[in-house]
């Protein structure tokens, strides 16, 4: 009989890199990810769909459908018919237009938990549980506040503040005239929630310096909160917001504080404020995120990024903060796999990804030369690596000898030569996530109200629509201002049409990078000949393009999966374990994440979601053969009942007619 697996448990890391995760294994650095190695498979060329990006490449693992299919085609959605520079969020699952595993497995009794996953948010389950999937940390979109810096010097967004001597405090133990004090607020960025105030209280407890900070709801440090030394964090504190609605309805919400410097002088003094997690509105059932936070806590959820990016906070602050999230990710996935009915368990954990986007240009010799930031990034992206080898390890714990484990990431990654942190940004065809593009305004086919001094994701310059016959869109689209189809369209279908794309594609075939002498782009087809890459339909642009590696802006996305370059990779990670999975095996031949939904429905006997367009892996298999055995099996059985079937009646016909 084949071994059949009874439960999936697929653990999703936004981009994790496979030549890493081998580097470090063959370390004896990350020993859980070892131990799967050697129990299972581990694939050495798996393929994403293109662009290579979060949301589209989730929704392919779970779906097995190409981009083309279910519709999710970049980090970001453009509809047709809408203005062409207006684009949504590619996160929500209504988005999606195939179907999801989970839904498929439902259909007959079968229980998902689905616990940050991209793409999936709001639910599409009717029985199981759900954790957010809005965004890359639990419950990023429903917290009441962002991440804050209140310090006496200026960093980007910060709150610049003066530090004055006390006046009317009362209850403190031992006082000086050279205390000092300021006042903070809340959940003062936010739209949400009306802010709270709270009073800082800055010491020299040991005459040697200043040393010491209290924060109080008042002037009356029977109301403190907590006492702080520098770089240490507070617990989580919660309090009560009262919402801007017209309602007033007051809302829970929790935070933490760290004192991030302080000096002896108190010229320099630095109080980071976590965002304010809300309890409320990122489960299903709806209570259930009450119930987390009971049990297990709040959890930072993407604070960590902008922080670092602001230099709120260190690298080493936002490692701490990034393993909190594991640790709270993994505890979580075993309280209620442990506690809740399930058969399958879907989960994503972002930190990676951040990884890619904050270290890997820095831990690269082919884009970093300075040997202290190449030893410091690299030490980085190992620990953080070692903090999801401990999560995975503690997930484990929920899985028995009958259950399937796929570890699995959405792309990989490559270091770039443009970067924040090299001040070298290169923006040849336009912002990934926006709009623009220097190439197609160069040669008159993109226009702007006025000049352009910079584009962001939030700063973007408005177009001139009467003259603009093409815009760069997304991560890797190129869009004809088309009449009869777009809103502000000129460009006549037909020959005129044609002939602009025939045109573009050779501008961006012949373009050559100044400095290198080589030229930018990978690949650029018309859309109907996107077909191959996966991408068709109404969500995609008039001209596909992917660039070389080296000259993307971002880690990802507008590379091919199949992109190298340096020490990264653009491969997904993909590794199996279980029951009539083979043992300490690496695969070689290619394989894509569409393969990922009919090998599980095969091996576990699902049904297979509406629109999967993959293949069974069967060289991943124990016994490829072994469902045609069982057939056959079956029929021989079939065959030996038929024949004691016939004989019995004709023993009873015989038996009637001797009567």
């Amino acid at each position: 009989m084949n071994k059949q697996p009874e439960k999936l448990m697929l653990i999703g890391l936004d981009g994790a890199i496979p030549d890493l995760i081998r580097k470090y294994v063959s370390e004896g650095k990350l020993p859980n990810f070892e131990r799967l190695m050697k129990e299972g498979l581990f694939a050495e060329n798996c393929f994403s769909p293109y662009p290579t990006l979060t949301p589209p490449d989730w929704a392919t693992i779970v779906t097995g459908a190409w981009p083309g299919t279910h519709g999710i085609t970049c980090f970001w959605q453009h509809h047709k018919g809408e203005p062409l520079d207006r684009i949504t969020t590619a996160w929500s699952s209504n988005e999606c237009k195939a179907e999801f595993i989970w839904n498929a497995a439902e259909k007959v009794g079968k229980k998902s938990i689905i616990m940050n996953y991209p793409t999936s948010w709001p639910p599409t389950i009717s029985t199981g549980i759900q954790i957010d999937g809005s965004g890359g940390g639990v419950g990023t979109a429903f917290c009441l506040d962002q991440a804050q810096l209140y310090s006496t010097e200026e960093y980007p967004m910060s709150v610049k503040v003066e530090l004055r001597p006390t006046e009317g405090w009362s209850n403190i133990s031992s006082s000086s005239s050279r205390d000092l004090e300021t006042q903070i607020t809340v959940g003062s960025t936010s739209k949400k929630v009306h802010d709270k105030e709270y009073f800082v209280l800055i010491q020299d407890s040991q005459d040697q310096g200043y040393n010491r900070v209290t924060i109080s709801r008042s002037k009356d440090l029977k109301d403190k909160v907590v006492v702080l030394k520098v770089r240490e964090w507070s617990n989580w504190i919660s309090d009560e917001f009262e919402s801007t609605d017209e309602d007033g309805i007051k809302q829970k919400g929790y935070f933490k504080f760290l004192l991030r410097d302080l000096s002896k002088d108190a010229n320099r003094f630095m109080l980071f404020i976590s965002e304010v997690f809300s309890p409320h509105g990122w489960s299903y059932p709806k209570s259930l995120s009450e119930e987390i936070v009971e049990n297990l806590g709040p959890v930072f959820t993407m604070s960590q990024w902008s922080s670092l990016i602001r230099r709120w906070i260190d690298d080493e602050i936002s490692l701490e903060m990034w393993d909190y999230q594991n640790r709270w990710m993994g505890e979580t996935a075993v309280f209620l796999m442990k506690k809740y009915d399930w058969n399958l368990f879907f989960m994503h954990a972002h930190s990676l990804d951040f990884v890619d986007h904050f270290y890997l240009v820095g831990a690269d010799p082919a884009t970093s030369k300075d040997e202290a930031e190449n030893r410091q990034c690299r030490e980085m992206v190992l620990k953080h690596y070692q903090s999801i080898d401990r999560m995975i390890g503690k997930i484990m714990e929920a899985a028995d000898d009958k259950t399937m484990i796929i570890v699995v990431s959405d792309h990989g990654a490559v270091p770039i030569l443009s970067h924040w942190r090299t001040g070298k940004p290169k923006n040849l065809l336009g912002k990934a996530h926006g709009y623009g593009g220097q190439l197609l305004a160069d040669v008159g086919l993109l226009f702007y109200m006025g000049p352009v001094e910079r584009e962001t994701e939030t700063v973007r310059p408005k177009i001139d629509w009467k003259r603009t016959k093409a815009i760069c869109q997304r991560s890797g689209y190129i869009y004809i201002n088309l009449k009869g189809r777009d809103p502000h369209g000129i460009v006549e279908p037909g020959e005129e049409y044609e002939q602009l794309r025939d045109h573009i594609i050779s501008l961006l075939y012949d373009y050559t990078d100044s400095e290198t002498g080589k030229s930018p782009v990978a690949l650029a087809l018309k859309r109907e000949d996107a077909w191959i890459l996966g991408l068709y339909g109404n969500d995609i642009g008039d001209i596909v393009y992917a660039v070389r590696p080296e000259f993307s802006e971002f880690e990802h996305g507008q590379q091919l999966p199949t992109a190298k370059f340096g020490q990264g990779s653009l491969r997904s990670v993909f590794i199996m374990v279980g029951p009539g999975v083979k043992k300490n095996f690496v695969l070689n031949r290619p394989m894509w994440l569409t393969d990922i939904v009919p090998t599980v429905c095969y091996l576990m006997n699902l049904p297979v979601p509406r629109d999967a367009e993959g293949a069974i892996v069967y060289q991943a298999l124990e016994d490829p053969n072994a469902k045609l055995k069982e057939l056959e099996a079956l029929k021989k059985s079939y065959s030996r009942l038929k024949e004691t079937h016939e004989r019995m009646k004709s023993d009873m016909w015989g038996s009637l007619g001797s009567t």
